[in-house]
């Protein structure tokens, strides 16, 4: 399932959200790292709705705080990740790898 038909649903659930549309990828700091975010994010979804059996809906709200949230209604499970969880998570990722490297083993 398309990150499209996520936010879709989520959106019927919840019409207020302030949630990223695919024509706003261009909105992340980096949105090589944010698609690949995105991406990895509704694998994880399908995955765990497939292994609990309940439908699991990914999507981005368009906020800059550091921050994500997972919900529940109508028997669907939302996760929500902010903009800003997004683009600060490039810059953690890039000082573990960097911090790793640097330790002698």
């Amino acid at each position: 399932m398309s990150y499209i038909e996520h936010r879709k649903t989520i959106k019927e659930i919840f019409p207020n959200l302030d949630l990223l549309k695919k024509s706003e990828f261009d909105s992340f700091a980096n949105e090589e790292f944010g698609l690949s975010s995105i991406a990895i994010c509704l694998k994880l979804s399908e995955s765990a709705s497939h292994k609990l059996k309940i439908p699991i809906k990914f999507a981005v709200q368009y906020n800059q705080k550091f921050n994500a949230c997972a919900i529940s209604k109508k028997e669907i499970g939302i996760i929500l990740f902010n903009l800003g969880l997004i683009d600060k998570l490039k810059s953690i990722v890039d000082d573990s790898i960097e911090i790793f490297s640097q330790e002698n083993i």
